[in-house]
């Protein structure tokens, strides 16, 4: 599976981000965190899953706000 580039528009970031994409995917905010840097330590269905939430809750991530 190819590493997903997050695309380049802000609709919200932050914590509050992090809370809802991991509650909608069933995971940790750390996993969520994991998988928008790019961390290849997260299985990969999980960081389907979490792409699956980004998507689902409509949430679009800048490259300048990951950390």
């Amino acid at each position: 599976m190819s590493k997903r580039t997050p695309p380049a528009a802000v609709k919200q970031t932050g914590p509050k981000l992090l809370r809802e994409v991991a509650k909608r995917a069933g995971v940790s905010s750390a996993t969520v965190s994991r998988v928008t840097n790019g961390l290849s330590t997260v299985d990969k269905t999980l960081a389907k899953k979490v792409w699956a939430a980004i998507d689902e809750l409509g949430y679009t991530l800048h490259f300048l706000m990951l950390s």
